[in-house]
């Protein structure tokens, strides 16, 4: 007959205790690392306030918490950093009160940091170049205006649709780096509508080539009536939110920004 000795029952010394809590420490935050979640200050603290943390070699600990860090300093030190911090929100504060106050003008003052003034005048450029793009394409079409319902419409419509590629490449191809985000999202809508006209006008292409004489004039077929009218409506879109953002960032910047038009 088997008997339990429960005085021969081997225990637990204390440095395999240690040891195992350093394991499991460990553990946590090696996996924490690689699930990309941070949670060695929550190791430190269990830790330290379990009055474990002295007993484990120290390349085994976890980071000292910065709070922890901040609170060892001396107190000048700490008074000194408290002092900083307080400086800089007042003026922030101070600054942001101000752009309410006075507008463009005030917000120009407190914002002439090197980045600002680059984005500003890369806005600028690139809000430029893109209306020149639009003019460009504009003098096309209207200079091929007269040859619509004639023996010219193949041709006109062949030359609107090549101006309408056109401003959509030159579009794409403009560098934005610097620029802001709001006049980059302007003139990519202005890019889909060129490109939303070369369908048009490659669909129109088509129509009038299969003509007659006895056809009515190509501007008075039903299905092409109904894109145009579909892209007018669509440039009037395009319009509203060029001249919105036209005022938005000449507002933020202190520009005078053209009106696009289409």
């Amino acid at each position: 007959m088997f008997t339990f000795n429960r005085a021969g029952r081997p225990g637990v010394s204390s440095l395999q205790f240690v040891g195992c809590i350093a394991a499991a420490t460990a553990g946590i935050v090696i996996g924490s690392q690689y699930v990309g979640m941070d949670l060695q200050d929550a190791a430190y603290t269990a830790l330290d306030e379990g009055r474990l943390l002295e007993h484990i070699p120290e390349d085994w600990r976890p980071a000292t918490p910065q709070h922890v860090l901040d609170a060892q300093a001396p107190l000048e030190e700490k008074q000194a950093s408290l002092r900083d911090e307080i400086d800089q929100l007042r003026e922030e504060a101070d600054s942001l009160a101000k752009a309410v106050r006075g507008g463009a003008a005030e917000t120009m003052d407190i914002a002439a940091e090197p980045m600002f003034e680059v984005r500003r005048q890369r806005t600028a450029e690139y809000w430029a170049r893109v209306h020149e793009v639009i003019q460009e394409v504009s003098a096309v079409h209207n200079g091929v205006e007269p040859a619509i319902g004639g023996q010219y419409a193949a041709r006109m419509l062949e030359l609107r649709r090549r101006a309408c590629h056109y401003g959509r490449r030159s579009i794409e191809a403009l560098d934005s780096e610097e620029v802001d985000p709001q006049a980059v999202e302007t003139a990519r809508r202005v890019a889909v509508w060129f490109h939303h006209g070369v369908a048009l006008y490659e669909r129109a292409v088509t129509l009038v080539s299969g003509i007659t004489p006895e056809d009515p004039a190509l501007y008075r077929r039903e299905d092409w009536s109904r894109a145009e009218e579909h892209h007018r409506k669509e440039a009037e879109y395009v319009r509203l939110k060029n001249d919105a953002a036209a005022a938005s960032l000449g507002s933020k910047y202190g520009l005078e920004l053209s009106p696009w038009g289409l």
